[in-house]
């Protein structure tokens, strides 16, 4: 089945897990960053160090690009991080989800309120076995991202990237909304 999603003119937003986390999984963005030059990827940028990187839309499918700049940090820093890449124009739509009837309240403070990316979308009826019910975060799960609400912070949160990468059986990676957003404004081209 081809992916051509994110093909044409554009950015991508490739979102690393887990690297950079305290002592463990180290990937200097600097050397990332020149090593996805080199692969022949272009206009690639860092934000923050713990690894969202943008790089121009070539049209490669996702699934390839995905598994290619995960092979690339298993070689060169022999750190296993799976990698879920999202177009602009799919970031600006999680952004606007998160207006939604459904989407659980921003918070004041945005680190309280984040975004778990999906590699795929999930099967509804493992998404249908979340009840919202059972946890005191409230979420809503629209196409392949999650959006969660975590008022005891994310280091508390029960529903987490692992949380969901379990239930759903799929990858996943999250970011809190202020890189989500922005990372929409850097892929859109928009002035952070």
């Amino acid at each position: 089945m081809s992916d051509d999603r994110g093909a044409g003119p554009g950015r991508r937003v490739l979102l690393l897990r887990a690297v950079n986390l305290g002592a463990r999984n180290k990937v200097p963005m600097a050397r990332l960053r020149e090593l996805l030059d080199a692969e022949g990827l272009t206009g690639v940028e860092t934000y923050l160090q713990s690894g969202n990187v943008l790089v121009d839309d070539d049209g490669t499918p996702e699934a390839d690009l995905a598994a290619r700049v995960s092979a690339l940090v298993r070689a060169h820093f022999d750190v296993v991080s799976p990698c879920v890449v999202r177009s602009a124009a799919e970031l600006g739509a999680t952004v606007e989800a998160a207006a939604t009837a459904g989407a659980p309240g921003l918070p004041e403070d945005p680190r309280l309120y984040a975004v778990v990316f999906l590699a795929a979308v999930p099967d509804p009826g493992l998404v249908a076995t979340v009840d919202p019910d059972d946890y005191e975060e409230p979420f809503l799960v629209t196409g392949r991202d999650v959006h969660v609400a975590m008022p005891r912070g994310t280091q508390n949160a029960r529903l987490s990237h692992a949380f969901w990468e379990k239930r759903l059986r799929v990858t996943a990676t999250a970011r809190n909304w202020r890189s989500v957003t922005t990372l929409a404004d850097l892929a859109s081209g928009s002035p952070s």
